[in-house]
């Protein structure tokens, strides 16, 4: 993937958040799931996916099996394998997230579905995942069976942490 200098955490200080305390939720609290209650899914009812609001198994507007306009293989828009300019290996600069393992590996990229649908791809432009916003600045993250892999947390920097469901950092979006 095309990862532009200022979005590559092992080039940027500023969004590497093994160097920049204020984004490693290890370091600061207010962005640690485990020690803040209110970013905390399964301590928040508001962002806990078993709510009929974030539930994409509940809710047909966030489900992209059942709303077209948000599902990549039906709408050529929001398909990198057909759209250029949202394809990361085509495209220097695209408007979604790279995401990142913890070794600062490139594991993936999103594209905006909608303004609550986010769409995460591998490297290869597999349809992976899909993260729906939970109304508190974050969002959580469902397999394309609809399971509760995760969430995200922002971490104040115009990007996110994600967390799995037990509230284990595992990678991050920049």
């Amino acid at each position: 993937m095309n990862i532009p200098i200022s979005r590559d955490p092992s080039r940027t200080i500023s969004i590497n958040p093994f160097r920049t305390i204020s984004i490693n939720p290890h370091r600061a609290i207010s962005i640690n799931p485990l020690r803040t209650i209110s970013i905390n899914p399964l301590r928040t009812i508001s962002i806990n996916p078993l709510t009929i609001f974030i539930n994409p198994s509940r809710t047909i507007s966030i489900n992209p099996f059942r709303t077209i306009s948000i599902n990549p293989t039906r709408t050529i828009s929001i398909d990198p394998n057909r759209t250029i300019s949202i394809d990361p290996n085509r495209s220097f600069n695209i408007s979604g997230f790279f995401i990142f393992d913890l070794y600062l590996n490139s594991i993936g990229f999103t594209v905006s579905a909608n303004q609550q649908v986010i769409l995460n791809f591998d490297p290869n432009l597999k349809w992976n995942s899909f993260a729906v916003i939970n109304g508190h600045g974050g969002f959580n993250l469902f397999d394309l069976n609809l399971n509760w892999l995760g969430y995200w947390v922002s971490n104040n920097n115009n990007s996110f942490n994600q967390f799995d469901v037990n509230g284990n950092w595992n990678a991050f979006l920049t």
